[in-house]
C-alpha cells in the first residue's frame, strides 16, 4: 500500500487521525458444483468501494481503477477478515445484491501491512526475531490484547509454549491465549485459585467415583476448562486432598 502512503504524506495527513473505510459486495465468480454435486454459480466477495476518512468526513476517496485501490484493497483482504463471504445460487439465477460496510484505523492497517512484509522476508531468511516480532505486531491488534495487560515477553513466552504444544493441531494461537485468559480467572492477584473455585473443584471432587489420583486430575481440569500453564494448581489441590486422607495425618 506504498502508493496511498505517498498520497497520505503528499496531502500533509496526520496517519493516526485517519480511518480506511469501504463497501463489500458480490460478483460473479465461476461455475462449479456444491456439496451435492449439482451445477450452481459462485459468487464471491470484492471490495467494492474504498475511502480515507477524518473525524467522519471523507479527505480522499480512491477510484476503484487506481494503483493505490487495488494495493489497498490487496492489504485489507491479507491482513483483516473482511465481511460478506461467498454464496452459491442456481446457474443462471440472478446473484444476491448483499453489500456490507467496514471500517477500520489507517495505523492499524499500515501496521499490519508492514508486519506481513517482514513475514515473508522472515519465512525466507528464517529469522526467528523478526517471526516473533511479526507475530506481536498482529497480537496487538486483536480482542484478546486489548483485554489483558501483555507484555511482549509475555506473549512470547505463550507463543512458545503453543508451537511446542499438540494444540498446535487444530486450535489457533489466539483461541489458545484466549483460553489461558478465561483460566486465569480461576486465580487471585497472587496466583493462587480463588477460594470459591477451590470449593467449587472440591465439590466435584466429591462428587465423583473417579479414584485414581491421575484420573481426578484430568477431569478436573476437563471439565473446568484449566489451561495447561494453570494445570499443576489443580493438581496440587488433588494432591493436598489425597495427602489429607492418607493414614496418619490430622493426628
Amino acid at each position: 500500500m506504498q502508493q496511498l502512503r505517498d498520497m497520505i504524506e503528499a496531502e500533509g495527513l496526520a496517519p493516526h487521525d485517519l480511518v480506511i473505510a469501504g463497501r463489500m459486495s458480490l460478483k460473479f465468480g465461476k461455475r462449479t458444483t456444491n456439496v451435492y454435486d449439482e451445477e450452481c454459480d459462485e459468487w464471491v466477495p470484492y471490495v467494492a468501494d474504498l475511502s480515507i476518512s477524518r473525524a467522519g468526513q471523507v479527505v480522499q476517496h480512491l477510484d476503484a481503477t487506481s494503483e493505490a485501490f487495488v494495493e489497498l484493497a490487496k492489504t485489507l483482504t491479507s491482513v483483516v477478515r473482511l465481511p460478506l463471504h461467498a454464496v452459491f445460487v442456481p446457474v443462471d439465477a440472478a446473484g444476491p445484491a448483499e453489500t456490507a460496510s467496514f471500517s477500520y484505523p489507517y495505523g492499524m492497517i499500515d501496521a499490519l501491512a508492514k508486519a506481513d512484509d517482514v513475514f515473508f522476508e522472515a519465512l525466507i531468511t528464517g529469522n526467528a526475531e523478526q517471526l516473533n516480532e511479526v507475530a506481536w505486531t498482529r497480537f496487538q491488534h486483536t480482542a484478546e490484547f486489548a483485554q489483558g495487560a501483555w507484555t511482549r515477553d509475555a506473549f512470547i513466552a505463550l507463543k512458545r509454549e503453543y508451537a511446542a504444544s499438540d494444540y498446535a493441531i487444530g486450535l489457533g494461537l489466539n483461541e489458545y491465549i484466549g483460553w489461558f485468559m478465561k483460566s486465569a480467572e480461576a486465580l487471585d492477584p497472587s496466583g493462587a485459585l480463588k477460594p470459591e473455585v477451590v470449593a467449587q473443584a472440591e465439590s466435584m471432587l466429591d462428587a465423583w467415583s473417579e479414584t485414581d489420583t491421575e484420573g481426578q486430575k484430568f477431569w478436573l481440569s476437563r471439565n473446568l476448562e484449566v489451561h495447561p500453564r494453570h494445570q499443576a494448581l489443580y493438581g496440587q489441590l488433588v494432591d493436598d486432598r489425597l495427602a489429607a486422607k492418607a493414614p496418619g495425618m490430622g493426628r
